[in-house]
């Protein structure tokens, strides 16, 4: 018997039919997802299988030449790409994020005994190993915050997690996908071709306004969603589980810009899901695969980390390396067989659950299906519960399975520890990431011009960290435009769709140019789809190539009339993948994707 409403999702169950965000490719794209086509070289495909049966990453020293007319423009000398070499890591360490998403305002005892019996065993285990940094960081879902909150005079639940808060042991983050409900929520009214605003409009009124718990809706314009996080427990270090349909999880610029609105800094969520109908899903995964592939040029990048609208995201695996953390209920022998498939080559920051509701209800059904589908009784009824021996034991696995990976990391020498938000936001930023000065400008322009084929690249090199479309674009703007570039890295988002598919050759009047840049060409972080340069309206990908054109020209003292700009495709090969994983025309999220690199 499977609880009604089981035909919907969960958190990356996939949509069981048409949805309004969601095109479901032809088979024909199947193909496109398992082969990244652009820049093709001899040898396997990017993101094609290879003998050991993870997909192909191209050697980084095999690039493509540039596109005419790069080079030779009225004196201009195109000067060559940053060098791109890889290698082994050895002995890199890795990382493990513990967290929880709660999913559950209706069987409070039971949910509730989650908190009080892990926060006593993150006490224990982080006085047994203070070495090891342990945090652990507790994802609400508005609904599941206000639940407790409520009970709060009854079980003091509140003033022990906050307890826990100031000892450094938890932290708290916000998980929206499950909020109420799955059928009842401002999303599921928009189209693909749903413009900024009504996106931004969808996903403010989503993270802030209460809803009704079991039937969903807005009961108040404020003070639910991220809001019921924040109001009691104070700061929210993640924001995960916000997208722009239900099952597909890209929030996309509007979804990014609205998070930041209440919470400025953040820069950390959560990546591709490999759960449920997902993991089945060869068409799915297979795209992912494609891009993950496309993120990962070097050891210092994994496939458990990319950059994504704005933020670092942490998938729920490693796909492309095979590394995936099971729940700490399976036991220490399901812990280790995992952990010793690292080989120190290049590092990870891997997702560990811990306190999942599976600990009290069957892996079949889940609190949040039953009781919106049960309005009136939202309960969960016992033959939907663990046993109680079943769940017992899951508690006292989930225990022994702690520490001994606590016991691990202590004797792993710094090999391998855990991390927090602000942890995992260091371990791929730096100041001289977030400043980039002339010299790494130039070379981000140069690998721009020398990679863009028939398509832009999909992200840009400056000799050692990898940075976006949209940074890349940003910084151009604001050099031409005589402006500082300060706080722009990861701040600025790309162009919301694609209005021309492919745009001819043609060039633009350098002074046009200029003083196209002085007057400003980002507005509220965002870039347009389009600007009027001259008489000529030029899309942002034709722009971008103009001014990393004129960039390294008057780098070089060349006076130029003009810019050429060859005939291209609007969208680097990453928009054609993210169509297939469900993002119709999604340019900004396409130009916001970069590798995640490990800072030295």
């Amino acid at each position: 018997m499977s609880p009604a409403g089981a035909d919907r999702t969960e958190e990356g169950y996939g949509w069981k039919g048409p949805h309004p965000m969601t095109v479901r490719p032809p088979a024909v794209f199947v193909a496109l997802a398992l082969v990244v086509t652009a820049c093709s070289t001899s040898g396997p495909s990017e993101g094609t299988a290879t003998d050991d049966g993870l997909p192909f990453r191209r050697p980084p020293a095999s690039q493509p030449a540039g596109t005419e007319p790069a080079s030779g423009h009225e004196g201009f000398v195109l000067p060559p790409a940053p060098t791109l070499t890889d290698h082994a890591l050895s002995d890199a360490p890795s990382y493990i994020f513990l967290f929880t998403h709660t999913e559950d305002p209706f069987n409070h005892e039971l949910s509730e005994e989650r908190y009080w019996r892990v926060g006593d065993l993150v006490e224990e285990v982080a006085a047994a190993h203070p070495d090891v940094g342990l945090v652990w960081t507790i994802e609400f879902q508005g609904s599941d915050a206000e639940t407790v909150t409520q009970r709060n005079p009854e079980t003091g639940l509140v003033d022990r997690l906050l307890a826990l808060r100031d000892e450094g042991l938890v932290q708290f983050g916000y998980h929206a996908y499950h909020d109420p409900t799955y059928l009842n929520r401002p999303q599921n009214e928009l189209r693909p071709d749903s413009s900024f605003d009504e996106v931004h409009d969808a996903m403010w009124t989503w993270i802030t306004c209460r809803k009704d718990v079991t039937r969903g809706g807005c009961v108040e314009e404020r003070g639910g969603g991220l809001e019921a996080i924040s109001n009691p427990f104070g700061q929210v270090t993640i924001v995960t589980g916000l997208g722009v349909s239900l099952g597909f999880q890209v929030e996309r610029s509007a979804g990014a810009l609205a998070v930041r609105e209440l919470v400025p800094d953040r820069m950390l969520a959560f990546g591709f899901p490999d759960h449920g109908d997902l993991a089945v899903d060869r068409t799915y995964t297979a795209a992912r695969d494609a891009l993950l592939a496309l993120l990962t040029p070097t050891h210092e990048t994994s496939s458990s980390t990319f950059w994504m609208d704005g933020s670092i995201r942490i998938n729920d695996s490693a796909p492309l390396d095979d590394v995936n953390l099971s729940p700490l209920y399976d036991g220490p022998d399901a812990l280790d067989a995992a952990l010793d498939s690292l080989d120190g080559s290049r590092s990870f920051v891997l997702n560990q659950g811990i306190a999942d509701k599976f600990l009290y209800t069957l892996e079949t059904t889940s609190p949040t299906k039953w009781g919106y589908a049960h309005p009136d009784a939202p309960e969960l009824p016992p033959e939907y519960r663990q046993p109680a021996s079943e769940r017992e034991r899951r508690y006292r696995t989930t225990a022994e399975t702690l520490r001994h990976l606590a016991e691990r990391m202590d004797s792993s020498g710094g090999a391998l520890r855990f991390v927090d938000a602000a942890d995992v936001v260091g371990l791929f930023t730096s100041e001289d990431y977030w400043n980039v000065d002339d010299d790494e400008l130039d070379q981000m322009a140069a690998w721009l011009l020398n990679n863009w084929t028939d398509t832009p690249p999909a992200w840009t090199y400056d000799g050692e960290d990898f940075y976006s479309l949209a940074d890349t674009f940003a910084l151009l703007a604001a050099r031409a435009g005589g402006e500082t570039a300060d706080d722009i890295v990861s701040r600025i988002h790309g162009p919301w769709t694609v209005t021309r598919t492919t745009t001819a050759a043609t060039s633009v009047a350098a002074d046009d140019l200029t003083l196209a840049a002085q007057d400003g060409l980002i507005s509220s972080s965002r870039i347009s789809e389009s600007y009027r340069v001259g008489s000529q309206e030029l899309t942002a990908t034709q722009l971008l190539y103009a001014l990393a054109y004129l960039r390294l020209a008057d780098r070089q003292g060349v006076d130029l009339r003009t810019v050429p700009i060859p005939a291209t495709a609007t969208g680097p090969e990453t928009l054609e993948l993210l169509n297939t994983l469900g993002c119709t025309d999604c340019l900004d999220t396409a130009w916001s994707l970069k590798p995640a690199r490990f800072q030295d």
